[in-house]
């Protein structure tokens, strides 16, 4: 049976009861508002003792969870998309006729963030009030962001950084699509970033077999640089 009405309040309890059985996910939070005309503004940290494939295996597996409640009970589509231009394309694209889209920024370090958001900040803004001031966490609390342990950052972060922009997974793309972004995602991120053979992929599973274990290489090259 359909629900009248999908509202913010209703994806949130449903989130907070989720995300209890996450184990990798640090925090998970909105920024600015929640208003469901526009896009949902999260940000998403990795707990510092787990690898970075299991925590991108628990973001996917929660929005996928998601996406089947709001579609089952409100006959509504979860769309994530990480760049504006990805959203853009797929509102005109798109077909389904009632969607969610959540703006998604995936971080396994502060620094990260920090490199990451450079661009749109002005010199007078304060990076870390900003965070304590406008993130409100479904999962955990602000101040785990500036713990000593996720204040440290790697030299292949911005790597990972690279693969949440163009993790389309859950974007409401065409399978051919999906494809093709993650073979020159491989290719770009294999040969070109870490001088290892690119993979070849043809389907979804082997896509995302191969994002999941282009994440532990960066893992183990990280640890490597930090020995």
């Amino acid at each position: 049976m359909v629900k009248k009405e999908l509202t913010w309040q209703i994806i949130q309890e449903f989130l907070s009861n989720r995300l209890k059985n996450t184990q990798s996910i640090m925090t998970f939070g909105t920024i600015g508002s929640c208003n469901l005309e526009h896009d949902i503004d999260v940000i998403i940290t990795k707990k510092p003792n787990f690898s970075t494939s299991e925590f991108f295996k628990d973001i996917h597996g929660i929005f996928l969870i998601l996406n089947k409640y709001t579609l089952k009970n409100f006959n509504t589509r979860v769309i994530n998309f990480a760049r504006l231009t990805d959203e853009a394309f797929i509102k005109s694209n798109f077909t389904f006729k009632k969607y969610i889209f959540f703006h998604t920024m995936v971080y396994v370090s502060l620094p990260q963030m920090e490199k990451d958001w450079a661009w749109s900040l002005t010199p007078a803004d304060n990076f870390s009030s900003i965070l304590k001031k406008e993130y409100h966490c479904i999962k955990g609390n602000t101040e785990l962001l500036f713990s000593l342990s996720f204040e440290k950052g790697n030299y292949y972060d911005n790597v990972l950084t690279y693969l949440y922009l163009n993790d389309i997974f859950n974007s409401g793309y065409n399978k051919k699509v999906i494809i093709e972004v993650m073979q020159h995602l491989f290719d770009y991120c294999y040969r070109k970033r870490l001088q290892l053979k690119t993979p070849k992929i043809d389907n979804l599973i082997k896509a995302k077999k191969y994002f999941y274990e282009l994440c532990d290489v960066v893992d183990k090259k990280n640890k490597e640089m930090n020995s």
